[in-house]
């Protein structure tokens, strides 16, 4: 039997709806020298909005871009928002806020302040101060654009945002955290635990505590109710973007409860109970270890959030440091994932309860 169908006019409401409910959004392309873009950042002005990733560039990442700049090379456009903010003085200020830009905005910034250097034809390390003043001059007069927008929610900001990116490997963490501020229910459970819960965002970590939480939570409404599934953006992304839909197969209080279990451990700072932060720091100096020990922190919570949600059990700095115990090894393995580690451990855990 033939699908039945509509005439085409009648196969654009959605799209039509989404550019009525943007239609008040306006862009406005600003020009700015590097030097005056550096004053609006130290005044308060110019920020990396808060749905926007932290600055993860290496210094040396941060370095090159910095000789690419000098070398005339043009750089690509900035995306910001405006908005109003207070100021220290509770006076209401105007900022513009970086959606788009927040890695290369944060290298000139540490630039400016000798916080990185450039290599020079000598191969010494010249930061901004002892730059020569051709040179000097040449960087502060790059020419810099902003596409501002203007009456513009942080959710749309956040959709312009991606598709922007959807031509470059955005990386995971990225993703979601574009995704935390979309506005649907499952999607401010998400934002709300994650800006609740300090342990979740161990520092420059790349997101790797969103990644694993969003696995989880994602997981507890899964059919396949005895494992944390491994999702893919697609999925993750069709889960956190559903439209009034929360949740059915937890409760959220449970969950809420148990995550306060191990923010009681960790301390008003959110670093890891002592005893883990000992064993995570034995091999500090090598960079590789410590991500797999934060991942394997991360992972701990994780199982500790399962068996609590779904096996009644209960969260205390024994069994923590039992999991982590357990995990720490095999997440060192080579080629494991995340994933199938917590799995491995639920299923040990879940037998031995």
């Amino acid at each position: 039997m033939p699908l039945p169908t509509r005439p085409p006019a009648a196969c654009f409401d959605k799209l039509r709806a989404i550019r009525k409910r943007n239609a008040g959004v306006k862009i406005t392309a600003t020009t700015f020298r590097l030097i005056d873009m550096i004053k609006k950042i130290e005044a308060g002005e110019l920020e990396n909005a808060e749905a926007n990733r932290r600055p993860v560039w290496t210094d040396n990442k941060g370095s090159l871009y910095i000789r690419s700049l000098l070398e005339s090379t043009a750089p690509t456009d900035f995306l910001a928002r405006n908005t109003t903010k207070e100021d220290d003085d509770g006076y209401p200020m105007e900022v513009d806020e970086v959606y788009d830009g927040g890695n290369r905005m944060n290298a000139v910034l540490k630039f400016y302040q000798g916080k990185i250097c450039i290599t020079d034809d000598d191969r010494r390390q010249v930061n901004y101060a002892s730059l020569p003043r051709q040179e000097k001059n040449a960087l502060d007069r790059v020419q810099v654009q902003f596409n501002i927008l203007h009456g513009c929610t942080d959710t749309h900001a956040c959709d312009m945002a991606s598709k922007r990116n959807e031509g470059t490997p955005m990386a995971m963490g990225e993703k979601l955290n574009l995704l935390m501020f979309k506005g649907t229910p499952r999607a401010q459970v998400l934002y709300d635990i994650m800006k609740t819960h300090a342990f979740l965002d161990q520092g420059n970590d790349r997101a790797v505590g969103l990644k694993v939480m969003a696995q989880v939570i994602a997981s507890f409404e899964s059919e396949r109710k005895d494992c944390v599934v491994d999702y893919h953006m697609p999925e993750l992304t069709r889960f956190y973007e559903a439209e009034n839909l929360r949740f059915t197969h937890f409760q959220e209080c449970t969950l809420n409860d148990g995550l306060t279990a191990i923010s009681l451990l960790c301390g008003e700072n959110g670093k890891p109970p002592a005893e883990i932060v000992e064993l995570m720091t034995l091999e500090k100096s090598n960079a590789s270890v410590t991500a797999k020990k934060t991942l394997a922190f991360y992972c701990t919570c994780a199982v500790s959030l399962w068996m609590y949600t779904k096996h009644n059990k209960a969260i205390s700095l024994a069994s923590f440091l039992h999991i982590f115990k357990m995990m720490d090894p095999l997440v060192a393995k080579p080629g494991s994932h995340y994933c199938k580690v917590i799995n491995e451990v639920i299923e040990k855990e879940a037998n031995r309860a």
